[in-house]
């Protein structure tokens, strides 16, 4: 096989165990199967890793250029939300219901919001208290339990390696 089959072929590996469709064992029993020296194999994987911190770094971007559309979108509704206060404020103050021009009917329409001066001033009865309760087992501390020697149902250290490609 030439890198190119290696690396089209682990991707798709990877990618049906990134899926689901084939669990941890059947992953690394094919990855083994392939049957290659285990240069082109590490080299391979090395390829799809850089590969894809290329496709990361390009996410992360785009999730910046997101945040950013995000802000310009909601300045543009700001806008638009108080330059038809203003057309409303100019019905109003005309006296009419409707003023007509060439190329457009403008009309008023009310609603209504609260607003605050001060809102330590408000009574208690017009507060609503939220709080937000998450259940969050702490690792570190059945991590610790575990190596102590104790026993934490439901959980169990598990070995994992991780690679590092200089």
């Amino acid at each position: 096989m030439n890198n190119a089959e290696i690396i089209a072929a682990i991707a798709t590996v990877d990618q049906k165990w990134a899926d689901g469709e084939i669990d941890e064992k059947s992953y690394k029993d094919t990855i083994d199967a392939l049957q290659l020296e285990l240069a082109d194999k590490l080299d391979a994987i090395a390829w799809l890793i850089d590969d894809t911190e290329k496709d990361l770094a390009i996410y992360n971007h785009e999730l910046e250029k997101m945040a950013e559309i995000k802000e310009e979108r909601d300045k543009a509704k700001a806008r638009v939300d108080r330059l038809q206060r203003i057309i409303g404020n100019i019905v109003v103050d005309s006296g009419s219901a409707k003023i007509r021009t060439d190329k457009h009917v403008y009309s008023k329409r009310k609603s209504q919001t609260v607003e605050f001066k001060d809102e330590s001033l408000i009574p208690a009865d017009y507060w609503k208290e939220t709080v937000k309760v998450e259940r969050n087992p702490v690792k570190a501390e059945i991590r610790k339990a575990i190596k102590d020697g104790k026993d934490v149902p439901g959980a169990y250290l598990a070995t994992h390696y991780k690679g590092v490609i200089k």
